[in-house]
């Protein structure tokens, strides 16, 4: 027993103990000797021979002045002198008559030399340690090369703090590689990847977390390598296998795959080390398994788009994944790239069946994720990632979901990883554009196209072609704009769309001006190809692109109008920058034909019933009726002096202001401005005064009773006995229904609470409280959509209360169910929220489906701000919270006086969330707002008030902007965008240059690049092709996949430029970052520093270019000269150039050399009609 006591004991002694430095015996190297690269004086060596310091050829005619172990065959190199470009041969190292280490070129140039700082040496000498030193005429050292390490260190040499080595880029190559070990400052040693080809790193992949405590790494004779704190005592043990220096060479080094390995290799044969092979051995490694290593910048222990296989000999082998190809075969740390063609993101619904997923079991990118969704099955989460054009790869693992993007990084097949990666794969034969069962339609340039490709080397047959494509696309244009006049705006609206010229044609160049507004002007006009039909065209003032759906909205508006004496809507023009509405009058009874006319007779006849006499609503309250009619003539009157201010309207629609008899109108309203003007006049009107409802008093609803969805917007309620709150059906846009509860005496009867927010119901649908006491919605069909879940029996009635509660009460008034207990995205006074219940923010304004925010007091007592993984509503993360965490319970509490506190079980308030105090001639509501922000809001609940809105008082978090900051999700705006804060607090979402929204509607989908990625096939060819576009105060903080320190505006530039996975870079102060697509958590602020540079393909960019300018010339020539003979004989074509400029610009765009960069047939449609702006496909300069 005390035999192996003391064994370990000495042991133990031994390690503690400093390492010990007999005396060196060496020889001299003498001033003025030198080493010539590739001639046989080429080393120095150590006095046993066991090191040489020379040259080292390691390529032809390329060498390296190194260290090496000299007596075994390998001539294993321990260190090398740092140069900017390889040595030649020729090349010399001397120790010069005056003292200096001086390595040069063959033409003499110096291009490396030891820091000794200033002294001169008075010899060199290369020791049996290993050590190459420098020393002074008293035998100091000056330098040494054990204090300059390169990637290895040796038996007796001491890592100081400050120190690193770096691994070599391979095995082959001995430049500066991608790894780093360092042993910190702080005292805390640590591995490290490298934002290569800079040494700056990246985050460290392996520590021992002793900060503060390392002092020294030291490498001891006996073979243990460890970290000592300053008092010499052992703090860390990073190799203990321990090796005879009388029998064994050793060294450790950080090799070029990240692995820290400690190499013995036998000095000879003898019978005691025969289990050794003669070869470097290893004796241990760190990390144990760096295919597991996980940075948040850099590739990992492979390329991006790579992953690493820890091989049976314990060293990482890198590879693809299926349907991915090495960048460069020779060097696999540069990763893979797709070798298939992207999802279009123009439309990714078309191509779903364009793509199936590839399994990998046990295989994972763990930072590359962009969304994470919990609670989902396999295929969900497959079909998740197939309509998604940013998902490159979907992990599933457990009932959990994450979408990855490109450029992938982190890469690990592993057993220990579990799961399954679905790799999303283009099929065979799948890489044009998708065909869909009108092929035949959409397609018509298939065979030109194919034609232009098989025949591409003829310049003559190319312009053929061009013609012939133009000529499809002139006539089908033409086609187009005949069948304009057949196809409605939308459904159900017959309504012509317009061309500009025709317009303009028909009003003979807008000669004769009928009228004029603010935002418009009123021409007579006669369409010729009509039998001559009288019309009057209103030409809207500078209306651009952003106002396209205002616009539409407007033409929907009027164009739903259909009253029998009402001037009716015949067509619209919605053509690039043109905006024009088209109407034609009821000439059949020239005492009605205008609106204004008739309406004031009725007026004086006292009958204006008749102007709504199919509008129960105002036909209930004819006095807001005759005060809006009565308005309306004062704002038409052909004196612009007699017209009220809009300032003067509101307060008399607010009865501020006495409305007074209007003046006769008659000299006014023969013009045409009356047909157009008045009547959206007098609907604003009607619209912005409210809704003057007597108070009535309900009873208790009775079992048995019912309401049914009609198709009125707001069909019978059940009121509070204030006439407040309502609860009922809301019509929800064209034909779905809304159970909710909402604000009945404000005109935008605002909701507060919904049953069915999910799934609208259709009309006809009723909500019953049965006769067993149960409150159930039932679809038109009778099949259950909802139900209240009870939390008791015996319900006898319901109330709307007029605190907006909607209660299920027993015959003691216990209340068995409550909205209060179940909200949506609204808290009410006197409501509180109990721990576990959340509010859901809506879609957007007029989706009340659930959204991408939620705001909870968790069980813990803290109230939260979360994102969603959308659509399914689990949380991601908290962007805002009052981190009040209790251990008893408690509640969230909004009162009368419009203060919103965190209340706990002894009736102490822990945290004040809102403080406004509010009057009681104010309605109130504290919303989760769609954009993620919770809002208290006020609305005045008397006329006399002079804003009749609902208006903000806090906002939480104030800057939803910069709030949200986590990488899961897109942020507080969609992927690809970015949020600015505009001047009322509200947020806005924004697409960066050369990107545009996936979906104008629903700007929170994101954006798309509007142009050809850069290729990685041709990453090299294509850096000419794109340039940057500055945005200042932006950034995408959580998309960096490299970043860079200590480097020039134009290093980063260049940086983004050359590589393909590149779409954004931020530089500032020195550092920069590259960012990678989909681009998450966009935000602009002031508070952002720095410059952001946004890749975008320079104008003309997406087609091969010719590449003889003059050839280029011939070409333009004969096609502009085909296209005049195509037209000479076609006035029209003649008379719009830009329109045929448009057609030929839409031809060269559908006979690209590059099948990504033909437009769909779609697209085409769009982009002659102007939905979609046509870019300049080929340089005419």
């Amino acid at each position: 027993m005390a035999f192996p006591l003391l064994h370990v004991l000495c042991i133990l002694l031994l390690l503690l103990l400093p390492h010990f430095t007999a005396a060196q015996p060496y020889k001299n190297i003498s001033l003025g000797e030198s080493l010539t690269a590739g001639n046989g004086d080429s080393s120095w060596n150590s006095p046993s021979g066991e090191f040489a310091f020379g040259f080292q050829q390691i390529e032809k005619e390329i060498f390296l002045l190194a260290i090496y172990f000299n007596k075994i065959p390998e001539k294993t190199i321990v260190w090398s002198a740092k140069t900017k470009n390889p040595m030649q041969r020729g090349s010399k190292v001397q120790l010069t008559g005056d003292g200096w280490l001086k390595l040069t070129d063959p033409a003499g140039n110096q291009i490396w030399k030891p820091d000794t700082a200033g002294a001169a040496a008075a010899y060199g000498a290369m020791l049996d340690t290993g050590n190459f030193v420098l020393a002074g005429q008293d035998s100091a050292p000056l330098w040494e090369s054990f204090d300059h390490p390169t990637d290895t260190i040796l038996p007796t040499q001491i890592l100081k703090r400050g120190s690193k080595l770096t691994a070599r880029y391979s095995d082959k190559s001995y430049t500066s590689g991608r790894f780093e070990l360092s042993l910190q400052s702080n005292g805390n040693l640590a591995l490290y990847t490298v934002a290569f080809p800079l040494e700056s790193t990246n985050s460290d992949y392996w520590s021992t977390k002793i900060a503060g405590s390392g002092f020294q790494l030291i490498f001891n004779q006996s073979g243990n390598i460890y970290l000592t704190a300053r008092n010499g005592s052992m703090i860390y043990m990073l190799s203990l296998d321990a090796a005879s220096e009388q029998d064994f060479y050793q060294r450790a080094i950080l090799e070029y795959d990240g692995v820290f390995r400690h190499y013995v290799y036998p000095k000879n044969t003898s019978s005691s080390i025969e289990r050794w092979g003669m070869h470097w051995s290893t004796l241990s490694f760190t990390p144990p398994n760096i295919c597991t290593i996980t940075g948040a910048t850099g590739s990992g222990a492979c390329g991006f788009n790579s992953y690493c296989r820890l091989g049976d000999d314990q060293r990482p082998i890198c590879q693809c994944p299926q349907g991915y190809t090495s960048l460069d075969p020779n060097d696999l740390k540069k990763g893979c790239k797709q070798n298939f063609v992207s999802q279009n993101c123009d439309d990714p619904s078309l191509e779903v069946d364009l793509f199936y997923l590839a399994e990998m079991p046990n295989t994972d990118w763990p930072i590359s994720d962009y969304e994470h969704y919990q609670g989902v099955n396999e295929d969900w989460c497959r079909q998740a990632c197939l309509g998604d054009c940013f998902c490159a790869v979907a992990i599933f693992r457990k009932g959990e979901c994450w979408k990855k993007k490109n450029p992938l990084s982190n890469g690990r097949i592993d057993p220990s990883v579990g799961g399954v990666a679905l790799i999303k794969i283009r099929k065979d034969d799948s890489t044009l554009r998708p065909e869909d069962k009108d092929a035949e339609k959409k397609n018509h340039l298939t065979l030109v196209i194919v034609g232009s490709l098989l025949l591409s080397s003829s310049v003559f047959l190319n312009i053929l072609l061009l013609g012939g494509t133009f000529l499809l696309v002139f006539c089908f244009g033409y086609n187009i704009r005949k069948m304009h006049h057949m196809y409605p705006v939308m459904p159900g609206m017959n309504l012509q769309s317009f061309t500009y010229y025709e317009l303009e044609k028909a009003t003979n160049g807008f000669k004769e001006e009928l009228g004029r507004g603010a935002f418009a002007t009123v021409y007579k006009g006669i369409l010729a190809f009509e039998n001559r039909k009288l019309v009057a065209v209103k030409k809207l003032y500078n209306m651009v692109r952003e106002e396209d759906k205002e616009f539409r909205t407007e033409v929907s508006a009027i164009g739903q109008t259909n009253h029998k004496n009402l001037v009716k809507l015949l067509g619209f023009c919605n053509e690039e920058k043109h905006r024009l509405l088209n109407f034609e009058p009821n000439v059949e009874d020239e005492n009605q034909m205008v609106l204004a006319d008739w309406a004031y007779d009725c007026y004086k006849d006292k009958t204006l019933h008749l102007l709504v006499e199919n509008d129960e609503e105002a036909l209930h309250d004819m006095e807001r009726v005759k005060k809006c009619v009565i308005i309306a003539i004062w704002c038409i009157q052909e004196d612009p002096s007699l017209r009220p201010t809009m300032k003067k309207v509101t307060q008399m629609l607010e009865e501020v202001v006495e409305v007074s008899t209007p003046p006769d109108p008659s000299s006014f309203v023969k013009t045409y401005m009356a047909l157009v003007f008045l009547y959206p006049l007098l609907v604003l009107m009607l619209q912005l005064l409210p809704i003057s409802t007597a108070v009535q008093v309900y009873g208790n609803i009775t079992l048995g009773s019912s309401l049914t969805a009609s198709k009125h917007k707001y069909g019978p309620s059940w009121k509070s006995p204030s006439g407040e709150f309502a609860f009922g059906f809301q019509k929800i846009g064209r034909h779905g229904f809304l159970l909710a509860i909402w604000f009945d005496k404000i005109p935008q009867k605002t909701v507060v609470w919904s049953a069915n927010r999910d799934q609208l119901v259709p009309e006809g649908s009723k909500v019953e409280l049965t006769r067993d006491g149960q409150l159930i919605l039932r679809d038109q069909k009778g099949r259950q959509q909802w139900s209240a879940e009870l939390s008791g029996t015996g319900v006898a009635h319901a109330s709307m209360l007029d605190t907006g509660n909607f209660v299920l009460a027993s015959h003691d008034s216990t209340n068995l169910w409550e909205s209060f207990d179940n909200p949506t995205d609204t808290v009410l006074p006197t409501q509180t929220i109990n721990q576990g219940s959340k509010l859901v923010a809506s879609i957007s304004a007029t989706n009340y489906s659930s959204g991408r925010f939620m705001f909870t007091l968790q069980t813990d007592g803290n109230a939260a701000m979360y994102t969603t993984d959308y659509p399914l509503g689990t949380p991601n993360f908290a962007y805002w919270s009052t981190q009040t965490s209790v251990n008893g319970g408690s509640q969230l509490h909004f009162n009368q006086s419009g203060y919103m506190y965190l209340e706990l079980d002894n009736g102490s308030i822990a945290e004040e969330i809102i403080s406004n105090l509010v009057s009681g001639i104010y309605y109130q509501r504290v919303i989760l707002d769609y954009d993620g922000v919770l809002k208290q809001s006020i609305y005045p609940k008397y006329f006399a008030s002079t804003v009749r809105r609902w208006s903000t008082l806090s906002n939480l978090p104030s800057n939803i902007c910069t709030a949200i900051e986590e990488q899961i999700g897109s942020g507080a705006c969609g992927f690809n965008s970015f949020c600015s804060l505009e001047h009322d607090q509200r947020k806005k979402c924004h697409c960066p240059p050369g990107y545009s929204f996936l979906d104008p509607d629903d700007v929170m989908k994101g954006c798309k690049q509007d142009f050809v990625p850069h290729s990685c096939d041709k990453a090299s060819e294509e850096m000419d092709l794109f340039e940057f576009r500055e945005m200042r105060y932006t950034d995408w903080p959580k998309s960096d996949y490299e970043h860079f320190g200590g480097v020039s505006e134009d290093y980063c530039k260049r940086a983004c430029l050359s590589d393909c996975f590149c779409s954004v870079i931020v530089y500032n102060n020195e550092e920069c970052w590259k960012k990678k697509l989909p681009l998450v958590n966009g935000r602009n602020d002031p508070s952002i520093g720095g410059k952001t540079m946004i890749k975008v393909r320079k104008a003309n960019s997406s087609i091969s270019r010719c590449s003889d300018p003059k050839k280029k010339q011939i070409i333009l020539s004969a096609l502009l000269e085909t296209l005049q003979l195509l037209v000479e004989n076609d006035e029209e074509a003649l008379h719009d150039m830009n329109r045929l400029k448009k057609y030929v610009m839409i031809a060269i765009w559908c006979i690209q050399e590059d099948p990504l960069s033909r437009p769909t047939m779609k697209k085409v449609t769009q982009m002659l009609e102007g939905v979609v702006e046509v870019s300049t496909p080929l340089d005419f300069s």
